[in-house]
């Protein structure tokens, strides 16, 4: 029965995603076919894959996670709902150290292991995405002046 519920969340996500995709104006300066078709893409591939779920033959009985996982599950989803709303005042860097060392504790390290650990691979992500490839990651409103 969860897999149906799931179904019909993601389709009445599809849907809304895709009446917004549609609603993209094409800028006057952009590329020809503008910033429309990719979300529209995404929007179709996501619509059958719904359909499916809600559907579909039924499976198995579900089997939840007993209790004692739920508050790790709770804290997963809470630092991913603060690295939305960290990265715009914080920038990248700051907000991945953070969630990524709220993270490594979900998954039970030492705080001195998890901050290590979220450090390195900040500063592996930064290097990897910045510098070799090259894409925009933001520095935060508070930290704006510091880099250029």
């Amino acid at each position: 029965m969860s897999d149906r519920i799931s179904g019909v969340v993601l389709l009445a996500f599809t849907v809304w995603f895709g009446v917004n995709a549609w609603s993209i104006e094409r800028g006057f300066f952009s590329d020809p076919l503008g910033s429309r078709p990719f979300p529209l893409a995404v929007a179709i591939l996501m619509a059958p894959l719904a359909l499916y779920l809600v559907f579909r033959p039924l499976q198995a009985p579900v089997v939840w996670p007993v209790r004692s996982l739920w508050p790790s599950l709770v804290l997963t989803l809470a630092a991913f709902l603060l690295y939305s709303f960290m990265m715009e005042p914080f920038g990248f860097i700051v907000s991945n150290v953070v969630v990524f060392f709220i993270l490594s504790l979900v998954f039970r390290a030492t705080p001195l292991k998890g901050l290590i650990a979220a450090v390195v691979a900040t500063l592996a992500l930064y290097v990897l995405f910045g510098w070799l490839l090259e894409l925009y990651l933001p520095t935060g409103e508070l930290f704006e002046g510091w880099f250029r």
